[in-house]
C-alpha cells in the first residue's frame, strides 16, 4: 500500500498531494530534450512499457523486444547511453537490473533517475544537454 502524501493548500488546510506520474516526467523531459540536446546527439524513447494485449506482447517478444530495457537511448560520438526514468520513489524491477548489468558489460553507460530534476542532472553530467 502506498503512503498518502499531504500538503497545506493556500488556506492552510491539508489536502492530498498530487503525485506526478512517470508518464508526466517523461513528457516533461522530452520537452527539455527537444530544445536542450546538444547538436549531433541522437536520442529516442524505447516504447517497451505500457499494457499490451497478449497477442501483441507475443508478437513483439518474437520480434526481439526485451523486458527491462531502459526508457531512453542516447548516442553521442559513438558512445551509447541509456536512461531509466522513474517517478519519485520508483524502483527498478529485477528484469531492469539484469538488463542494466548486461548493457554495462556491453560497454554502454546506464543510469536511473527518479524525477525530472535527477534526469536533467544525469544528462548534463553525461554532456548530452546544454
Amino acid at each position: 500500500m502506498q503512503a498518502k502524501h499531504y500538503i497545506k493548500d493556500g488556506s492552510g488546510r491539508m489536502r492530498r498531494a498530487h503525485r506526478v506520474s512517470e508518464q508526466q516526467h517523461h513528457m516533461a523531459l522530452v520537452k527539455h530534450l527537444q530544445v536542450r540536446t546538444k547538436p549531433g546527439v541522437f536520442w529516442c524513447h524505447i516504447p517497451n512499457g505500457e499494457y499490451r494485449a497478449k497477442v501483441t506482447a507475443a508478437i513483439l517478444s518474437g520480434m526481439g523486444v526485451k523486458r527491462g530495457v531502459p526508457d531512453l537511448l542516447f548516442i553521442d560520438n559513438g558512445k551509447t547511453f541509456f536512461l531509466e526514468l522513474k517517478r519519485e520513489g520508483g524502483r527498478r524491477s529485477d528484469a531492469q537490473n539484469a538488463v542494466h548489468a548486461e548493457l554495462r558489460r556491453a560497454g554502454a553507460v546506464v543510469d536511473t533517475a527518479c524525477g525530472l530534476d535527477e534526469a536533467l542532472d544525469v544528462l548534463e553530467a553525461w554532456g548530452l544537454i546544454r
